[in-house]
């Protein structure tokens, strides 16, 4: 909360101190948290970012959560079956890609929107850790399910400005996002052009009982397992006790 509120004081300081000769095309901007604890009942978290732009430009922001090793599966037709046909690990397209407007994309880069803020396009630098046979339709796959997942989206208009310089957007992280620094990039845009940026990363953590449960799974697999199945044991037990109580009212 401190943090926030400093923050909008220096916002409040760079729109009051009148500019002398050229304006700077420079962007200031924050985020009202640099960190997001992921504990038992987390359920996501909204993270409200700020600041100001260059006069006449519009605010473009760009969410995204670094790539992570994920498994593929393509089903085809065999004989009169439908199965998995190939499998691969797609290794470095983002985790998450989200994109934030102030206003339509095809008008704030009327010349062609830029492939790096474009999510179809991420799918051409895919990478897979075996050779598959069509990787553009596997790519294409993984974008499709980000976007049925809500971690790949293009939000248009979602941005809000005040007098042309102050803007803000409150962004919801899904608790699918996976742990790891989130890179928040906001652009400053002026007749399809980039002419300043800024960025704030926002590290998603585990914390407590989450965090112990997966390092004992990596560490300790075994374990993690015997406890699992004592866990279920213990919860179909405690479930027949309550249906058995019931049952003899």
């Amino acid at each position: 909360m401190r943090r926030t509120v400093l923050a909008f004081l220096c916002v409040g300081l760079v729109l009051a101190v009148p500019s002398r000769g050229v304006a700077r095309e420079e962007i200031v901007s924050d985020t009202s948290t640099d960190e997001i604890d992921i504990k038992l009942k987390y359920h996501g978290q909204d993270v409200l970012v700020f600041g100001t732009i260059p006069e006449g430009a519009s605010v473009v922001v760009k969410v995204s959560a670094p790539p992570r090793p994920e498994s593929l599966a393509r089903k085809g037709r065999v004989g009169p079956f439908w199965m998995t046909v190939e499998k691969a690990t797609v290794t470095n397209l983002p985790a998450a890609f989200l994109l934030y407007t102030q206003k339509p994309l095809r008008e704030t880069f009327a010349r062609g929107v830029p492939r790096e803020l474009d999510p179809a396009s991420t799918a051409e630098g895919a990478k897979f850790d075996s050779a598959v046979g069509d990787a553009r339709l596997l790519a294409d796959g993984f974008v499709r399910l980000k976007e049925k997942e809500g971690l790949y989206a293009v939000h248009e208009g979602a941005v809000e400005t005040k007098k042309g310089k102050v803007f803000k957007l409150t962004v919801p992280i899904s608790s699918k996002v996976p742990p790891g620094d989130l890179l928040f990039e906001i652009l400053a845009v002026r007749n399809g052009r980039v002419v300043a940026k800024d960025r704030d990363f926002v590290r998603i953590e585990k914390v407590g009982l989450e965090r112990w449960l997966t390092d004992l799974a990596f560490a300790h697999p075994a374990l993690y397992g015997f406890l699992a199945v004592g866990v279920a044991l213990l919860s179909g037990f405690g479930a027949g006790l309550l249906f058995r109580e019931g049952g003899a009212h």
